[in-house]
């Protein structure tokens, strides 16, 4: 599989974020990779221009993030996730509220971010991370998960 290019953002005291590129049902837009999330998660506030269909309107969980506990989780199908030539199709999703992310990221002068690619992805995917060379690789061709 081909190497996917990330940006190593430097944030404020000493820590990094890794950016990509994404393309989310052919909107282009950026995710966070995070490998301590165990699910990717997508903004809830940005469905409509992302044409995400809504499986689950509401899910209850013990979801606890960095931040506490999170609430209001709901299930979503992407038509399309695409990273570069790495695509997966079909794909549940969590969605949750992202909105102090993406603004925090704005008002730092950085992209506006819809997406944090967690371990559902990074592990299935057998994703490889080189923080050198700042690029990620995917192990597994792209697939239909569900």
């Amino acid at each position: 599989m081909p190497k996917i290019p990330f940006q190593l953002l430097s944030l404020n005291e000493g820590g990094y974020h890794l950016l990509l590129s994404v393309e989310i049902n052919e909107v282009k837009t950026y995710a966070v990779v995070d490998t301590g999330a165990s699910r990717t998660v997508l903004d809830f506030n940005q469905i409509n221009d992302m044409k995400i269909k809504i499986l689950e309107k509401e899910i209850v969980s013990n979801s606890i993030g960095v931040g506490g506990e999170i609430s209001n989780l709901q299930i979503g199908q992407l038509k399309k996730l695409k990273i570069q030539k790495f695509e997966l199709k079909k794909l549940n999703i969590i969605l949750i509220d992202l909105l102090k992310v993406t603004e925090s990221y704005v008002s730092a002068g950085l992209p506006k971010i819809s997406m944090i690619l967690g371990n559902d992805i990074l592990v299935n995917h057998q994703a490889e991370i080189n923080y050198r060379q700042q690029f990620i690789k995917f192990k597994t061709k792209s697939v239909n998960l569900f």
